[in-house]
């Protein structure tokens, strides 16, 4: 028997049974996947971490440190 509305409001959009969730599903990734994506996100910001800090960036942190308003 097709879900109502009423029905689908109970566990959602329905979207979720098709899919096999009464509830709202934690969809994990696989353990592959999760590996290879903190592999690229260490390689992507482990180069921008060894980068210098620009000069500029450096006198605004030093002029926040000492409570001064740059312009």
């Amino acid at each position: 028997m097709p879900q109502s509305n009423d029905d689908k409001s109970a566990t959602g959009t329905g979207e979720e049974a098709a899919h096999g969730c009464a509830t709202k599903c934690d969809a994990a990734l696989a353990p592959e996947a999760q590996d290879a994506i903190t592999s690229q996100l260490k390689r992507l910001y482990g180069d921008m971490l060894q980068a210098p800090i620009p000069d500029r960036f450096s006198e605004l942190l030093a002029d926040l440190s000492k409570g001064k308003r740059s312009s």
